[in-house]
């Protein structure tokens, strides 16, 4: 607290430049650190698996990033809205937005996982993936993700960046451990890394609430008419587009080549996606 109140003093006191150029300078480091051990936990697994495994788990991954991308819209809109009601010490609809948030992506990621999990045995036949299984632990993953994705909003929003970051640090990190013990020493295959990716997210959680826990508390109130429903249907609608767009050559390279081939290209298209964690922060 008092290295809090220190920092508001000199904030006060600084050009509102500088105070933006330090947010992005601690946003950068701290994403640098997570995307480091992310890349590395994908790096480790295409070495372990191989091209005909890392194939599976490069088409599943294009199959994330689909909601990943709007997942990233959402947020996007619910970080413009915290902010907003953040700057005019509106802690209460902050509260209830979140609220909100955290109630409709839990809601529309068991949908998703639900999805996934009835036509598991059909998306597996159609990639070629020898374990329905894997299907289904994507959909866990997807949930999870945007589950956390409204809580890291809410902390991007209130602008705690360096929280954010550790955050990040703490879900890549933890990811990466898990992966290389399921699947280095239990030989657990792609469902080792999925199950990784997934215990990794959920990990995050709690530190994410305890971040939180004096906004959730606070007694909602009626957010009012701010379009924010409108917004968020179209901007989804757009973003599912988009997001196909972005991974549908992952998606047709496992269907009509060979798994070794589809495995090569789902390396180079990670190569390929890494100036866009550089560019994220």
């Amino acid at each position: 607290q008092f290295f809090r109140n220190m920092r508001h003093r000199i904030d006060a006191k600084v050009p509102m430049n500088w105070v933006a150029l330090r947010h992005l300078v601690t946003v950068v480091m701290l994403s640098s650190i997570a995307n480091l051990f992310t890349v590395g936990f994908y790096v480790i697994m295409s070495r372990k698996l191989g091209p005909a495994e890392y194939s599976i788990l490069a088409v599943l991954l294009a199959i994330f990033q689909v909601a990943a991308v709007v997942a990233g819209v959402v947020s996007n809109i619910i970080i413009k809205y915290i902010t907003y009601f953040k700057a005019k010490s509106q802690y209460d609809k902050i509260s209830t937005l979140l609220s909100a948030s955290m109630r409709y992506l839990l809601a529309f990621g068991f949908l998703v996982f639900l999805l996934l999990a009835l036509f598991s045995a059909n998306i597996a036949e159609f990639f070629r993936i020898p374990s329905a299984l894997s299907v289904i632990l994507l959909g866990m993953f997807i949930w999870s993700f945007l589950f956390i994705s409204a809580l890291l909003s809410a902390i991007n929003g209130l602008q705690r960046y360096i929280t954010l970051g550790l955050n990040r640090i703490f879900d890549a990190l933890a990811t990466l451990l898990l992966g290389v013990l399921l699947v280095y020493l239990f030989g657990l295959s792609v469902n080792g890394a999925l199950v990784a990716m997934v215990l990794g997210t959920l990990a995050t959680i709690p530190f994410c609430l305890w971040s939180l826990r004096t906004i959730l508390p606070i007694k909602k109130t009626r957010l009012g008419n701010i379009g924010l429903a409108h917004y968020i249907l179209l901007a989804a609608a757009a973003s599912v587009c988009i997001g196909i767009l972005l991974n549908l050559d992952v998606i047709l390279v496992k269907y009509f080549f060979g798994e070794i081939e589809s495995g090569f290209y789902g390396a180079l298209s990670l190569i390929g996606t890494v100036v866009f964690f550089i560019s994220g922060a």
